[in-house]
């Protein structure tokens, strides 16, 4: 066990399914990656305008699944470059999940019928 130090408030922890990355969504919607054991920062800094919600990475550990504001982003965390974007249509985004064979993603919102 170990802490790491941030300058900002996070609000989710992620691990990677491998477990040898995690992920710190902080209050500010800035999305960092680190190393599970060496606690190097391996991701720095990705910020977003619209509150980030949730981070999940992607099965193969490669990329990471960003709940922000309306809009679902996959990334490929090592460059930070945006791969796709949706917009759902279910408001604020809240949580997203991503199965285990990485086929299917699930994603909630606030909005009501």
């Amino acid at each position: 066990i170990a802490s790491f130090p941030t300058v900002y408030t996070p609000h989710r922890v992620r691990f990677s399914p491998s477990g040898k990355y995690f992920t710190l969504v902080c209050a500010s919607s800035v999305v960092t990656v680190y190393e599970t054991l060496s606690g190097q920062l391996v991701m720095n800094e990705l910020r977003f305008q619209r509150g980030v919600t949730d981070a999940r990475f992607t099965p193969d550990d490669r990329s990471l699944v960003i709940a922000h504001g309306h809009e679902i982003s996959i990334l490929d965390w090592s460059t930070g470059t945006e791969r796709s974007r949706f917009d759902f249509d279910v408001g604020q985004v809240h949580a997203c999940r991503i199965s285990d064979d990485g086929l299917s993603l699930a994603v909630s919102g606030d909005k009501k019928e």
